[in-house]
């Protein structure tokens, strides 16, 4: 069973800002301390950030979550970082977009070069002890301000000459590549359009295709603007500076949530440093996404070790592969206008498995899905929808769309080499006429019967010779020569046109994967079904391709 529900992205505040607005976070974010380099989880609930209230009066990195709409805990400082925050450079951190990992830059020891990027994960209600990335992310140089992509392969980060506290002098904008489960490839420089001055701070956004980050590029207005540049597929476009938040004075760390709308940034206020949201110009927001968020159980509701995988099913390629935490919870950001195979395969093969085509070709603002997906033991004998094999339509033509969802099944049985299953194609009205009244009626049946009708026809009067002659005509039987009732039998071909291709659909899995079959066998441990609009769901009828386990 999968409980898909659906709702809008969460609202961050309570508060409604106009253009012209921006407004400054209250107690306990802002004290009458300084609060810098405001840096949020996707879902804007937990945020990182810097101040200087404490008892040292320095600055210290502390961590705080919203408790509901608009209101914060009070920051609390992180003891997996240590206790020398004077080694950590000021706004150089950032959270991944599912809230669990702590990326930082920390001239501790042991490192690589001067300050290194370092990072740690969530554990409960705290964090993991921090650990250094390591050669190659890492260089002899300074490396700094990290910022993780939504779907955790590409690592933006500063590289610089000199850096020291609060500033960095000679930088150019980083990014690294995943390569596996904790190792990454060399990184290398962005674009020239971006690295052509003094460039800091980047922060990939949630459509993975929108940068930003600060630069002392002519034609700004202070030592440091904000500037925004968008990456068309092939290179980082000329940089837009965002005039809607620069000042005089040094602007530089921001951070927007998955949402695209809300921009959070610190900025001077009266001779200290407190943290503000605003609202992003319409022309200036990132593509909307859709976050998928969600946890993975078994009919007990314990957790399920299992993959969450992600394929553009126009080319077969895998776009996005992620393991469910201990928890059995997973997180996942698709971004960018197209259609999705989204499945979701338990560790142990002896479980059925959840898929799901998704479609952000028609997304207007950014969307969040909650689901709760429940995976059965084989044991059970569960019966689950296949909703990824499509037919093209008015046929029982498998559509191009339906290949990564064959290939899955056949995988499966494949790793249940002693599994029986039934493939059943359903409908949900069966429609039938004489002639072919619409499209749907695809499927012709012919039936020829003998139909009997009766004639009356009066002999009385009538010539013998014309009564002999009528009496010897087929297929006329006289019945009664007093009443003059005849009986005549005809060929009679009957046309029905309907629309029930299930038997054939049924078929055309079945074929498709006895195609691929490496196992003799497997044509005996599959039976197809077409059961038309036999089997409905609670009443109503569907649409849909089954398996059943035997």
């Amino acid at each position: 069973m999968v409980k898909w529900m659906v709702c809008g992205m969460l609202i961050l505040s309570m508060v409604t800002l106009t253009w012209a607005q921006k407004k400054k976070l209250g107690r306990p974010i802002n004290t009458t301390e300084h609060e810098v380099g405001p840096a949020l989880s996707g879902d804007g609930k937990s945020m990182l950030l810097m101040s200087t209230y404490s008892k040292s009066g320095e600055l210290s990195i502390k961590y705080t979550q919203m408790s509901s709409p608009g209101k914060w805990d009070q920051p609390e400082d992180i003891p997996a970082l240590g206790l020398h925050q004077d080694l950590f450079f000021i706004g150089g951190y950032s959270l991944s977009y599912d809230g669990k990992m702590l990326l930082f830059t920390s001239r501790k020891g042991p490192n690589i070069g001067g300050y290194d990027i370092w990072y740690c994960q969530k554990q409960g209600n705290g964090w993991s002890v921090a650990k250094n990335f390591g050669k190659p992310l890492n260089s002899k140089m300074h490396d700094a301000c990290p910022s993780l992509s939504p779907d955790g392969k590409s690592l933006y980060f500063m590289r610089c000459k000199t850096m020291k506290n609060g500033q960095a002098e000679d930088c150019q904008l980083y990014v690294s590549v995943k390569k596996g489960k904790n190792s990454w490839h060399e990184a290398v420089p962005l674009h020239q359009s971006i690295n052509q001055y003094h460039s800091t701070a980047p922060t990939i956004l949630a459509d993975n295709k929108t940068l930003l980050f600060s630069s002392n590029r002519p034609g700004s207005l202070g030592e440091l603007d904000l500037y925004m540049s968008i990456n068309d597929g092939e290179k980082w476009n000329e940089p837009i500076a965002l005039d809607y938040l620069n000042t005089v004075g040094m602007d530089q760390f921001v951070s927007v949530p998955i949402r695209g709308d809300i921009i959070y940034y610190s900025q001077d206020a009266g001779g200290q440093q407190d943290i503000f949201m605003a609202k992003i110009p319409q022309n200036m927001r990132p593509d909307p996404v859709y976050l998928m968020e969600g946890t993975v159980t078994d009919p007990n509701n314990e957790p399920i070790p299992a993959y969450v995988q992600l394929y553009d099913p126009s080319t077969n390629n895998r776009l996005q592969v992620l393991k469910t935490e201990p928890d059995g919870s997973f997180f996942m950001v698709l971004h960018g206008s197209n259609v999705y195979d989204f499945s979701v395969l338990a560790v142990d093969p002896a479980f059925h498995y959840a898929e799901r085509l998704l479609y952000s070709d028609s997304l207007t603002d950014a969307q969040k899905e909650q689901l709760t997906i429940t995976l059965s033991p084989q044991q059970d004998h569960p019966t689950f929808e296949l909703p990824n094999i499509q037919f093209e339509p008015y046929s029982s033509e498998l559509d191009d769309v339906s290949s990564v969802a064959i290939k899955r099944l056949y995988k499966w049985l494949e790793k249940n080499p002693n599994l029986r299953v039934e493939i059943s194609a359903h409908l949900d009205s069966v429609q039938s006429d004489s002639l072919p009244s619409h499209p749907e009626l695809t499927e012709h049946v012919i039936d020829s019967l003998y139909q009997t009708y009766y004639d009356t026809i009066n002999l009385v009067g009538m010539d013998s010779i014309l009564v002999d002659s009528l009496q010897q005509l087929e297929p006329y039987t006289v019945l009664n020569d007093t009443t003059g009732l005849w009986e005549r039998e005809e060929l009679v071909i009957k046309h029905t046109y309907h629309n029930d291709r299930t038997p054939a659909q049924a078929d055309a899995i079945r074929n498709k994967l006895l195609k691929m079959a490496k196992d003799p066998n497997l044509e005996n441990r599959i039976r197809a079904v077409g059961y038309a609009d036999r089997k409905k769901i609670e009443g109503v009828g569907r649409k849909r391709v089954e398996v059943k386990v035997l």
